[in-house]
Parts: structure tokens; C-alpha cells; sequence
């Protein structure tokens, strides 16, 4: 079975095919971010957020941390932005494992239990931002680390 993606680059459309259903490694077209929460309609929205304002996002999801460490693995992700409470493994014990594995990736802790975040962010080397009121500032940070065409429209 195959599976197919539209990865959006300049204008033009660009068909990927995966052979096998597996999931596609990182292209130079987009940048991935993955995203980890036990929430689908959690994801839903951060996906939706992030995917319009800024096309050339590939968003892929994950239901938990030991999901989010597979897959950060087959995609090898740009960015990856964690829920702290999850099922199996959560955001703080798998931003521990990602960070020595992929020390380079920005790791974002995006949770509702900000203090304690905090403390973790010290622990584990990752930022940390609150799902109560910071959905801008979560988006800001993606456009600064990506430099994307959505920050150079408001400039």
C-alpha cells in the first residue's frame, strides 16, 4: 500500500509518495513539527493553527511520549511540541529520551500545568509555554524558528 502527501513549496504543489504506508523522513521542501498529545482535539487545533498560518508546515501527530519518541525518529522533526500529561510516557520523560537522542531539535513543553513546567523546563533543557493562554505566543515561536513567510508578511 502506498501513501501519499501534498507538500506545498514557492506556490507549487509537490506530490510525495511513500511506498509502504510508512511515514516520510524530512524533505528540504518543509519543515515537520511533530506534535505529542493525548488529546486529539488538542492536536486538531494545533495542527489547524499552525498549518494556516504557515502552508509549507508538514504537522504530524502523536498520541502519547513513547509515540512521539517513534516517530521523532522516522521523521527526524524540526520541531517537536509536547503535552506534559500523557499516557505510557509523558512529555517530560520524552523530551529527556529526544534531547539525547536529537540535542539539536527545539523541544517545546506545551502544557496546562505551567509551574510545574517550569521546573521541568530547568530539569529537562526544554522551553515551556501554557495552553491556557499562550496559543499566540506557541505560534510566534514557530514563525521565529523558521523564519516563516507569515512573520515576514506582518514585518
Amino acid at each position: 500500500m502506498r501513501r501519499s502527501r501534498i507538500a506545498r513549496t514557492r506556490g507549487y504543489c509537490v506530490l510525495c509518495i511513500v511506498p509502504d504506508g510508512g511515514l516520510a523522513p524530512n524533505d528540504s521542501m518543509s519543515k515537520t513539527v511533530l506534535i505529542a498529545d493525548d488529546s486529539a482535539t488538542m492536536r486538531l487545533t494545533v495542527r489547524l493553527l499552525m498549518e494556516g498560518r504557515n502552508a509549507e508546515l508538514d504537522v504530524q501527530e502523536a498520541v502519547d511520549g513513547v509515540d512521539a519518541i517513534e516517530k521523532a525518529e522516522m521523521l527526524k522533526p524540526d520541531l517537536i511540541v509536547l503535552d506534559l500529561a500523557m499516557p505510557r510516557l509523558n512529555g517530560a520523560e520524552a523530551a529527556s529520551v529526544l534531547k539525547k537522542t536529537m540535542p539539536d531539535t527545539p523541544i517545546i513543553l506545551f502544557t496546562l500545568y505551567s509551574e510545574v513546567g517550569r521546573v521541568l523546563s530547568t530539569a529537562t533543557g526544554v522551553e515551556v509555554i501554557s495552553k491556557t493562554d499562550d496559543f499566540p505566543r506557541l505560534l510566534e515561536r514557530v514563525d521565529t524558528l523558521f523564519g516563516s513567510s507569515a512573520e515576514s508578511e506582518r514585518s
